[in-house]
């Protein structure tokens, strides 16, 4: 079910829409703990100038427990629909999936998927290059707090 959908335009010009769908089995509170898992399916799609680029999703399953400060997910789909003739694809690397990671320093754990796509051409007004990484980067934190670092620059 789709539960958000958001689009802004980043620090270089590109504008984004992000969706989010959200299968949510519930948060299962223990006290002053939380423990849960959640099926979600993050999408970005990139369009700069007045060309749309490219779209990325990832689907991941999310576990965490508070108590036990642990936080994992496991991929379950990741790709991208190339949207623009004439833009090329240098760089299509595989979503990257990481388990509990941070909560040094008083922070909170948190596990991640990252995909990335590195493409070439087309119109690029206002951006450095030709060539530019597009990412998708969604955590959940031991509360199941979930985030997509939308400050991130989404072209690197």
């Amino acid at each position: 079910m789709l539960v958000s959908e958001e689009t802004f335009t980043d620090e270089n010009g590109v504008t984004v829409t992000h969706r989010s769908y959200i299968k949510d089995s519930g948060i299962k509170p223990c006290g002053g703990t939380s423990k849960g898992e959640l099926e979600t399916k993050e999408e970005k799609t990139y369009k700069v100038g007045v060309t749309e680029w490219v779209t990325l999703w990832v689907k991941g399953r999310f576990k965490w427990d508070s108590q036990a400060n642990t936080s994992t997910v496991t991929l379950l789909d990741e790709g991208y629909i190339h949207h623009a003739k004439g833009i090329k694809i240098i760089k299509n690397d595989p979503a990257v999936t990481k388990d509990n990671q941070g909560g040094k320093w008083g922070g909170k754990r948190y596990s991640c998927i990252d995909k990335r796509i590195t493409m070439k051409g087309g119109v690029t007004t206002g951006l450095a290059s030709d060539e530019n990484t597009f990412r998708l980067w969604v955590d959940v934190n031991v509360n199941g707090e979930k985030s997509l670092k939308p400050n991130d620059p989404t072209v690197m």
